[in-house]
């Protein structure tokens, strides 16, 4: 493991590297990344099937309303989106 690291942080792409041990046998968890964030900006990571967890339920429980509902948060969600690649965007000039 040492030398795996050893090479990988000669990589001039290879910004930072910390070897994590499991404090749990089986189960490792990042606790350098907190909070996980994407071009300074916070974000968060779903698993498949917790989202589908969360359209599905809604679909059951409201029916027809859950896909207005769902059709406005992705529209939301897109709209943020856009303005933040459109900042990323105004950087690269």
């Amino acid at each position: 493991m040492e030398q795996l690291l050893a090479e990988a942080r000669k990589m001039e792409f290879v910004k930072e590297i910390r070897d994590v041990k499991p404090e749990i046998d089986g189960f490792v968890l990042d606790s350098f990344s907190f909070p996980l964030v994407v071009e300074g900006k916070r974000v968060i990571i779903l698993r498949g099937q917790g989202i589908k967890g969360v359209i599905n339920g809604l679909r059951k429980r409201l029916g027809s309303a859950a896909e207005a509902i769902q059709y406005f948060l992705g529209f939301e969600a897109g709209l943020e989106s856009g303005k933040t690649i459109g900042e990323s965007a105004k950087d690269l000039e």
